[in-house]
């Protein structure tokens, strides 16, 4: 498999906005509609991604934009670190319970109404 690496012909934009924005839908579709099909590998020529509209919005907004996407990056990740430790817990919890160290105290527990 051949790959090619990609350089921006427009200096001031930001890399993280380019790299979304060469994730996003949009450009998918693009390459999905221009990409050669054999035996279950689609490929592009180079001339078919230097065709690519690319759409740039005003600095600000692009620097905005990065802002945003690395502020959910970073509520992703820790959403997904708090996850991983309630499976550990669950996990946890299962083994003890069905190992027979887990014993339930006799207290009453209060259901409120929905």
């Amino acid at each position: 498999m051949r790959s090619s690496r990609l350089k921006a012909s427009h200096p001031s934009s930001p890399s993280p906005f380019v790299h979304e924005y060469l994730q996003s839908g949009v450009v998918r579709a693009y390459f999905l509609r221009c990409a050669k099909r054999t035996t279950n590998l689609a490929s592009i020529n180079m001339g078919q991604l230097r065709a690519l509209p690319v759409a740039l919005p005003p600095m600000k907004a692009q620097q905005h934009f990065v802002e945003r996407a690395r502020a959910i990056e970073g509520l992703r990740a820790k959403g997904e670190a708090a996850l991983v430790r309630l499976n550990e817990l669950f996990a946890s919890l299962q083994h003890r319970a069905f190992s027979g160290e887990l014993e339930l105290a006799e207290t009453e527990i209060e259901m409120s109404p929905k």
